[in-house]
């Protein structure tokens, strides 16, 4: 998915200024989220583990009885050693149904989900270090200046990312929003072909970047790192290149002192920068440029 050219980050006027003043922008720990369910919510398989260990014997059987399949290098390096083992049965004879029974005994049934072995994972990896910085695709969000933007007392900063600096704002992804925990493969075919690095992905991305549907408004796009942070500190603050600033926002209920402060900050670091405020025209937010 193709990242926007510009993504936007709410904030309250005093990080604003500090962001200006320091040239740093602060990462989170995914556990300072306000949404309590941040990589909470696992992603499923269908079929589950439970369930495709069953139909993984019977089409192992098949593939050997029936399909007369002779080429093994496509399976997974466990489902060709059963494979293996089938094709023996069948040359020593067994019947279809006797070979389906001793196979079914070599392969062990799963006593858990994978979203609770999935999350015994994360749970283990999550040791301080992971940083997340959020992000808004949309410019001009009503509920957005309210939550995040001080009720509209805030700005709202605009970041493009820079291809030949090969920026962090480069890997940033698209979070989804489902009512329920996405599927994102089968078991089964796990089982036969083994983990891909599709899989993987849509593992990763269902765990990092999904939500409830109820977070849909926000539009977010999220960059994940890992940094260690001294003093065991749940968030870092990174430098990032003045160019990738394209454009501060002021909010509707910007006070003119402040502005002008800010306005000198910006002429002084940012002077390629676009400059707005939002402004309310019967009853609509609009953002209109201040740079003429």
């Amino acid at each position: 998915m193709v990242v926007p050219n510009d993504l936007y980050k709410y904030m309250t006027l005093d990080t604003a200024k500090i962001v200006l003043e320091s040239g740093r922008l602060r990462w989170q720990s995914p556990c300072q989220f306000n949404d309590l369910s941040e990589m909470q919510r696992m992603p499923r398989l269908e079929p589950e583990y439970n369930e495709a260990w069953l139909i993984y014997a019977r089409t192992l059987v098949d593939l050997i009885y029936n399909k007369n399949v002779i080429d093994f290098t496509v399976y997974s390096p466990w489902t060709q050693k059963i494979l293996l083992q089938i094709l023996q049965l069948n040359i020593s004879n067994y019947s279809e149904e006797d070979a389906l029974k001793n196979i079914e005994k070599k392969i062990p049934a799963c006593e858990s989900e994978v979203g609770d072995r999935l999350r015994k994972i994360i749970e283990s990896k999550n040791d301080g270090t992971l940083r997340c910085f959020c992000l808004s695709e949309d410019e001009n969000n009503a509920t957005m200046w309210a939550h995040y933007g001080d009720v509209n007392k805030g700005c709202m900063f605009g970041f493009g990312h820079l291809e030949e600096k090969g920026t962090q704002f480069l890997a940033a992804e698209k979070v989804s929003y489902t009512a329920d925990p996405p599927v994102v493969g089968s078991a089964l075919d796990i089982l036969l072909y083994g983990p891909s690095a599709a899989l993987n992905k849509r593992t990763r991305l269902a765990i990092f970047c999904n939500k409830e549907i109820n977070w849909a408004y926000e539009k977010e796009w999220r960059v994940m790192i890992n940094r260690s942070a001294p003093n065991q500190e749940k968030f870092s603050d990174l430098l990032f290149y003045p160019e990738e600033l394209t454009s501060v926002t002021f909010g509707l209920k910007v006070q003119d002192k402040d502005r002008e402060e800010m306005l000198k900050l910006i002429a002084k670091t940012y002077p390629h920068c676009g400059v707005f405020e939002i402004k309310l025209n019967n009853g609509t937010f609009t953002r209109i440029s201040l740079n003429g």
